[in-house]
């Protein structure tokens, strides 16, 4: 049969420790990098949507003041005044940074166009832009006052601009009345190098770039038509401090977790020697009460054998004073021998991995125990009642442990009851137990030294007994009681008595549900 390494169960602990404590630094330092980078990634989204929309102001602000205008209102129409539309719109507004002017008509067709030099081919594709038609028809149904121009991003060729457009009005009189010209003065900023230049330096950012779909892995900003639906998209590498502050911890986070899994190792080891020191401690120990349990056994045996022979006069009379000493002797080996049996069996508890236990019918094993506990109490004139209302329960034990149970608990109440005095013994069924109750009516235990009974070799009246004892009883029953299973319990009450009780598991028959039922 394979044998398991001792304290194996012990190293994979801390192995599992120190791995779980490794991956738990990492998932936090991966966390706060995450939300970190996310929380600065929407901060400066939020930014350059504020700085697209402080240029769509702009924009917007620069057409109030050239369609709310009469002398414009007059110069467009059916036969337009080019020179002075180049001259009082086109090239102001090229001249306050706005290359590409148009306007159109009621229909959305370009009827007039300005352009910079530089962007003769953008505006080519004027007349064919969807997207420009839509916000001059947008603008074309909004009301002639107050002025409003909306304004949208717009696709022109292969570019994408920032657009305003609002209907030319007359600032007079005439606005108040139905007016038989609809055409619509729009502004359009392309959104170009010089923008994007413009923006990462005012604001800090990094590789701006215009795509037609959102990049993977960047901040991004949707450049939306008149409609709301993204005609491009505005992205950019953002700052990470998150895994920057990542990358800066790690390494102290690396040294701690050394540091940790050494002090770990360390805590081991250590335990190790003490675990293997304290097992070869115990298999001395263990050795040395069995060595020392047949060098003791063996001369006290002969001694309590001659002298109960002496006791006796077997071999002749023997004066008064000799008898006595003779009876002393016999009561000190037997009193020495009850000494070396509670050691040992103590230290059988300590040492034995398990009890042998069987399914036992808890009345039956106590009857022997209980016979034996009257006859060493009839020596001092005390009774012991017996009930048994158990109805034959069953308990895994065996019956040497539940005997030694009753008679640990006997005779340490026999002990301390007045002479011609009672003790009770119950013995009765519960729903999951049974409980096996030891009542005297003795000099009781104080409350400041209840908790401390059980505990080998303590004895709360030393000396006061009527019998000399080792202080092992109740710490062998208790000991008993938890390798059982069971449970141990006292309540004492000075000048009244004490009662111990022990509760057992009780074994359920196959035949109790059915009876259960029938009730």
């Amino acid at each position: 049969m394979p044998t398991t390494r001792p304290h194996a169960r012990p190293i994979a602990i801390i192995v599992a420790t120190i791995l779980i404590l490794g991956a738990a630094i990492y998932a936090v330092l991966m966390t706060i990098a995450r939300v970190g980078d996310a929380h600065q990634r929407d901060i400066e989204e939020r930014v350059i949507e504020s700085a697209l929309d402080q240029q769509r102001t702009k924009l917007a602000g620069m057409m109030v003041q050239q369609a709310y205008w009469d002398a414009a209102y007059d110069a467009v129409g059916a036969h337009t005044d080019i020179k002075w539309v180049d001259a009082n719109l086109g090239f102001s507004a090229e001249t306050a940074g706005v290359p590409v002017t148009a306007i159109l008509d009621a229909r959305g067709r370009v009827v007039y166009r300005f352009t910079a030099r530089a962007d003769r081919n953008q505006a080519a594709d004027l007349q064919s832009s969807s997207s420009l038609a839509r916000l001059a028809l947008r603008a074309q149904a909004a009301p002639a006052l107050p002025p409003a121009p909306r304004t949208a991003f717009v696709h022109i060729g292969k570019a994408e601009f920032l657009g305003a457009a609002q209907r030319i009005v007359p600032n007079d009189a005439r606005a108040a009345h139905p007016l038989s010209r609809h055409y619509v003065l729009t502004y359009l900023l392309p959104v170009d190098s010089s923008l994007l230049r413009g923006l990462q330096s005012g604001f800090d950012v990094s590789s701006l770039a215009v795509s037609g779909s959102p990049r993977p892995g960047r901040a991004r900003v949707a450049l939306v038509d008149t409609d709301g639906m993204p005609l491009a998209w505005l992205s950019w590498q953002s700052a990470r401090p998150g895994q920057d502050f990542a990358n800066a911890a790690a390494p102290f986070a690396i040294g701690c977790f050394i540091l940790l899994a050494a002090l770990q190792l360390t805590v081991l080891r250590w335990w190790m020697q003490t675990a293997r020191r304290m097992h070869d401690e115990s298999v001395a120990r263990a050795a040395f009460m069995a060595n020392i349990s047949h060098e003791l056994r063996t001369p006290l045996n002969a001694i309590i054998g001659f002298s109960d022979c002496m006791v006796g006069e077997m071999f002749g009379p023997l004066s008064a004073r000799y008898r006595e000493y003779a009876h002393d002797i016999k009561t000190s080996g037997q009193l020495l021998l009850g000494l070396v049996n509670d050691v040992l069996d103590l230290t059988h508890l300590n040492n034995a991995a398990d009890i042998p236990m069987a399914p036992v019918r808890m009345g039956d094993s106590l009857d022997g125990a209980v016979r034996m506990l009257r006859e060493y109490a009839k020596a001092d004139g005390i009774s012991v009642d017996y009930v048994d209302s158990s109805e034959s329960a069953e308990v895994a034990a065996n019956e040497k442990s539940l005997s030694q149970i009753l008679l640990n608990l006997g005779s340490n109440a026999v002990k301390f009851s007045p002479m011609r005095s009672s003790i009770d013994v119950l013995l009765r069924r519960g729903p999951d137990c049974v409980e096996l109750v030891v009542r005297d009516r003795g000099v009781g235990i104080p409350p400041e030294k209840l908790r401390l009974v059980g505990q080998p070799f303590y004895q709360a009246h030393p000396g006061t007994a009527r019998k000399p004892g080792s202080g092992l009883g109740l710490a062998i029953v208790k000991k008993l009681t938890g390798r059982l299973g069971g449970e141990f319990s006292i309540v004492s009450v000075v000048g009244a008595g004490t009662t111990v009780t022990v509760r057992l598991p009780r074994l359920h028959s196959a035949s109790e549900p059915d009876r259960a039922r029938a009730a």
